[in-house]
């Protein structure tokens, strides 16, 4: 579990960053060796932007969408 430091609005919700994410997401994924980028949250800008870096960077990526009821 890794902690980022952005400012939550409303129950842990952050706002769109997309490219400020980019330096500490890349750093995880080098460290940990991380292959594939699985995200769950269709209202998770964090999730969104995971995946967008992930496809970047040419990692598989995968979305799963959990709450849609």
């Amino acid at each position: 579990v890794y902690h980022v430091p952005f400012l939550v609005i409303f129950r842990q919700a952050t706002f769109p960053t997309v490219f400020s994410f980019f330096p500490i997401f890349r750093n995880i994924v080098i460290r940990e060796r991380i292959e594939i980028v699985h995200g769950h949250a269709s209202l998770s800008s964090l999730c969104h932007e995971a995946i967008l870096h992930g496809r970047t960077m040419g990692l598989r990526t995968l979305f799963t969408d959990h709450s849609l009821f």
